[in-house]
């Protein structure tokens, strides 16, 4: 007989099994039983009650079983004859029946022997039977309701639960799984003690725990409701869901308490201590954490409802949900589940690596397999991708925070053992992918659910500031899961095979995954310092800040990799709730604190750690700046601070020889220049085009949220001229001037990469100029007028609330100067400040003439340089040059990176005339008047000085045409930020004299300005290098 025909018989059995159970728990003897604890001998009467009592109970388990089975089988119609068949149920009190005889039982849960009825079966006549029956009942009963759904279903689920109420069975399951933890934790006391030990059913844990998984099964149904009903009901229905879903969390959370306190003495456990099997305390391990992972799954349920649903919530209903996540226990139980996540991505990634190893030595046997010298053949090394990253999982002040410590990861490490696999083969790989991504999403959720807990404990202050989850080891654990997000996001990528559609679902969660575990990092180190009141420990900084600069970069990276529905889902989400905004303000904090130094203006911070960090880890330093400053997402307001903390890395790597003689490192600090100045321009110039529409649009909402935005990006101008300027030119004066007196052991790297840095940055600051003077005066003197512009620079936390630290500026110079000519003519002698330090190194270097003589050195040098210039300028224009000088000295230039910029007047003709010109014209003039000349009444001083500006300019724009340049875009015009940093992006070589291009279009675009300087280039024989 076909299933459809088959259910209303069906439906009827278990119907009757219930109406029979009724019946019999209203007689008189039963219920006289039930109304006292169970006795420790039962009579032959009270036998009696129970076999016909368990028999009842079976009888209905057995309904609800086949009915389940047919339910299955009848397809679409089994959510309705579901539905039916509980609602008769409930008018039985079918529910309220079997909670009523296992609360009964389980009031002496020393007389429940569960290992023995799961080895002998149920025998119909003690207190373990009957309590197995009722416990089978109800989970069958509970499991039909699982297939429940929409509105009909919370009201069968509220039902259900009101009957397990109704007899106490709730309380008496929590106060049961807390005298299992207790007896456990007693029972391993006497074991330590050498005490004669009692035994503890550890089954027992293993039973309540499935029907207390169940129970939060179907809890979730409701709490999810909701956010069903958001788009189909009227936000009253989506209101009303809501507070019955706090209702069921509030009976959810004594549950949730007692769970947790089970954890530990679980973990724990051994087959020794407990007198049974091995795979009896497994069960019972495993059964703990899969308790773990469904609460954490109705938590997350709650979470959603609290984002999607927050309008239509009443403010109390509001604070009490959000107070739910501000529980210590349920804080806890989070921060363990998202060390479990961050293990299993761990190991993940870790036979991923493992394989592809193997999947490389095959490779390399099979190509050395003709060759005797097989033996010696060696592996590529690990790609940056493929570094190791810290197992913070197992740091011993996290293990401190799980239940049983290593123990638990153990358990949840052999959970995953069949995603890992251990095969090689395409199917294993697509499996293990599969798996990084099931992983990314869960620990996504489990990172932004404890960011919502920490937000809400700090709301209501009650966060303690040694709260485990503001630790060092919750930390260091972020910090080790937002490297492996990225790991698994980019495996996501790589691995997509499914249809577009369920692709494209995938992308959206995987791009919110990582966002949320960015920003529950970024949370969890706010709150940190704030409640310590000072920056990390210094010694943590020193241990992992490599660490910490890697992790905050990696989600901006991927922002810049990312390609096709991930980019745009990435991009979306960030850009909807400001997710990657902050990674530069958590730097500054956690390494120099969240507060100004006493007695200063408003918003200057502290050095801290940072200049540590940037020296220790200059590489890592730049490319966080780097990738931050490229982002699509930057906002004009932000840039500030990027310029910064670059400083620091610039004083960094000049203070230093060994680290300018790290090419990698100059690299990666001339590639982050570059790209602030390609930000600065665009922004300078965004705001000259846009200047009117702007200014406009920002009177107009002064007061409306986004206003500051719009007019600091009005005020863009200003900041150039201002602060976009990291303070290069007098420290790598200082530099150059050293090496002008060191001995010849100085290294000619370190003398190539200044080089190198000085020719960089000319060529920013004649962008910025262009910039500038495209957008004229009349705009930089609006821009210093306006109002409300704040240039954000740290983060702050006063009187329980969150704010940035922030800066407005100021137009420059006296009163009478606040004109526009007056703030035009500041800015061409800030150009001028920038240039003459650079025209000093030039000199000191070789790559502009030296002056006639060493006595004329005073007068024909820009501006004074420091004592260590004191020496005989020949002897650096010797040396610089490497023609009057000893072959090794123009060998050991010529092999060093950049070494072609110390040649450049021997390589380029024309410019060594132009550069011998400038210093013609302009050796006896004293640059120490400049500011005098450029505000001067005399007309001619004036436009002297003016004069000194133009030329200055265009010895740079020379200068930039002659001196091919590695790692940035050779083309000054580029304007592209695509690619992680500027080096990167610049992958084109030029084929002739090795620069580097961003793409063949830039290239091209730029040949007419760059074949004069190539073909010299070729014609010495040289290369960029």
């Amino acid at each position: 007989m076909p299933p459809n025909r088959r259910l209303p018989q069906e439906q009827q059995q278990v119907i009757a099994a219930a109406r029979k159970l009724q019946q019999l728990l209203r007689g008189a003897r039963l219920q006289q039983l039930l109304q006292q604890p169970p006795p420790a001998f039962l009579t032959a009467q009270q036998q009696q009650l129970l076999a016909s009592c368990c028999d009842s109970l079976q009888g209905l388990h057995e309904a609800l079983q086949e009915a389940q089975a047919s339910l299955a089988a009848a397809a679409a119609a089994a959510a309705a004859a579901g539905q039916q068949l509980l609602s008769s149920l409930l008018q039985l009190q079918a529910a309220h029946n079997a909670a009523l005889v296992m609360q009964w039982a389980l009031q002496r849960p020393e007389l429940l022997q569960v290992k023995h009825m799961e080895t002998c079966g149920i025998a119909d006549e003690t207190v373990t039977d009957v309590w197995a029956s009722a416990h089978n009942t109800l989970r069958a009963l509970l499991t039909v309701l699982l297939a429940a759904s929409g509105s009909e279903a919370a009201r069968l689920v509220m039902g259900v639960t009101q009957q397990l109420q109704q007899p106490g069975l709730l309380d008496r399951l929590s106060l049961a799984l807390g005298q299992s933890a207790q007896q456990q934790e007693q029972q391993q006391q006497q074991q330590q003690q050498q005490q004669p030990v009692a035994p503890v059913d550890i089954n027992l844990f293993t039973c309540l725990g499935e029907l207390l998984n169940l129970l939060l099964n179907v809890w979730s149904l409701v709490i999810a409701t909701p956010l069903y009903l958001q788009s189909a009901a009227p936000p009253a229905a989506a209101a009303a869901a809501a507070a019955a879903a706090l209702t069921l969390v509030h009976v959810a959370l004594p549950l949730l308490h007692q769970l947790q306190r089970c954890g530990a003495p679980l973990a724990a456990a051994s087959a020794a201590e407990t007198g049974f099997d091995s795979s009896d305390v497994t069960r019972a391990q495993k059964g703990f954490q899969t308790l773990q992972t469904t609460a954490g799954q109705l938590l997350q349920f709650l979470s959603e409802v609290l984002l999607v649903c927050r309008q239509e919530l009443s403010k109390e209903v509001l604070m009490q949900m959000m107070g739910i996540f501000g529980d210590p226990l349920v804080m806890e139980l989070l921060l363990q589940r998202l060390a479990a996540q961050t293990m299993l991505l761990h190991q993940l990634r870790r036979a991923h690596w493992q394989q592809q190893q193997q999947q490389q030595q095959h490779q390399a046997d099979q190509d050395n397999s003709s060759s005797s010298s097989s033996s010696s053949t060696q592996l590529p090394g690990r790609t940056a991708g493929q570094q190791p990253i810290p197992a913070f999982h197992q740091h011993p002040d996290m293990l401190q925070l799980l239940p049983g410590g290593q123990a638990y990861l153990d358990i949840a490490a052999a959970d995953a053992e069949d995603a890992i696999g251990n095969n090689t083969n395409a199917a294993a790989a697509a499996a293990a992918a599969a798996a990084a991504a099931s992983s990314l999403v869960k620990a996504g959720w489990y990172a932004v659910m404890l960011l919502c807990s920490v937000s809400t404990s700090r709301q209501h202050q009650s966060l303690d500031s040694n709260a485990p989850v503001l630790s060092d080891a919750t930390l260091l654990l972020l910090l080790e899961l937002q490297l492996l997000a990225a790991w698994a996001f980019r495996q996501q990528q790589q691995q997509q095979q499914q249809s577009a559609a369920l692709a494209d679902h995938q992308d959206s969660t995987a791009a919110a995954a990582v966002l949320n575990i960015n920003q529950s990092l970024l949370a969890l180190l706010r709150a940190a310092i704030q409640a310590r009141g000072s920056s990390l420990p210094p010694e943590l900084l020193q241990q992992h800040g490599l660490l910490l600069l890697q992790a905050l970069a990696a989600p901006m990276q991927l922002l810049m990799i990312s390609t096709g529905n991930l980019k745009a889902h990435l991009t979306s989400a960030a850009a909807e709730n400001g997710a990657l905004d902050e990674q530069l303000f958590a730097l500054r904090a956690a390494a120099a604190g969240m507060t100004p130094l006493p007695g200063s203006e408003l918003g200057t911070m502290p050095t801290g750690q940072l200049p540590a960090l940037a020296a220790a880890h200059p590489e890592a330093y730049c490319a966080l700046i780097d990738c931050c400053l490229r982002s699509p997402l930057l906002k004009a307001e932000h840039t500030l601070i990027a310029t910064q903390l670059l400083q620091y890395a610039v004083a960094a790597l000049l203070s230093c020889e060994a680290a300018l003689a790290n090419t990698a490192a100059v690299a990666g600090l001339a590639s982050a220049l570059s790209s602030l100045t390609k930000r600065a321009v665009q922004f300078t110039n965004a705001a000259a085009q846009a200047a009117q529409d702007v200014w406009a649009a920002a009177a107009e909402v002064k007061e409306a949220d986004g206003a500051d935005g719009a007019l600091t990006a009005a005020n863009f101008p200003a900041v150039v001229a201002s602060r976009v300027m990291p303070d290069l030119p007098p420290a790598v004066l200082d530099t150059a001037a050293s090496y002008s007196v060191s001995s010849s052991s100085s290294s000619s790297q370190a003398v190539a990469s200044t080089a190198f840095l000085v020719v960089l940055h000319a060529r920013s600051l004649l962008q910025l100029a262009d910039a500038m003077e495209a957008a004229g005066p009349q705009l930089l003197f609006e821009s210093w007028a306006s109002e409300g512009a704040n240039n954000m620079l740290a983060w702050g936390f006063e009187a329980g609330k969150q704010f940035f630290y922030s800066t407005i500026l100021r137009p420059q110079g006296q009163q009478q100067q606040h004109t526009v000519d007056g703030q035009w003519r500041l800015w061409q002698l800030t150009v001028l400040k920038g240039v003459a330090p650079l025209l000093i190194v030039l000199q000191l270097l070789g790559v502009v003439p030296p002056p006639p003589s060493s006595t004329a050195a005073a007068a024909e040098l820009p501006l004074t340089a420091p004592a260590a210039s004191a020496a005989p300028l020949a002897a650096v224009s010797s040396r610089s040059h490497g023609t009057s000088g000893s072959s090794s000295s123009s060998s050991s230039n010529q092999q060093a990176k950049w070494g072609h910029l110390l040649r450049l007047p021997l390589i380029n003709a024309q410019w060594a005339a132009v550069a011998a010109a400038f210093v013609d014209k302009w050796g006896s003039f004293d640059w120490s008047t400049l500011e005098e000349q450029l505000f001067s009444c005399c007309a001619s001083e004036a436009e002297t000085a003016r004069q000194v500006y133009q030329d200055a300019l265009q010895l740079c724009r020379v200068l930039t045409a002659a001196a091919p340049l590695t790692v940035v875009c050779n083309n000054p015009s580029c304007e592209t930020l695509a690619g992680v940093s500027e080096a990167a992006a610049s992958c084109k070589a030029c084929s002739s004299c090795g620069c580097r291009y961003c793409s063949v279009e830039c290239q091209r675009a730029d040949w007419r300005r760059h074949k004069q300087a190539c073909r010299c280039m070729v014609a010495a024989g040289m290369t960029c290098g």
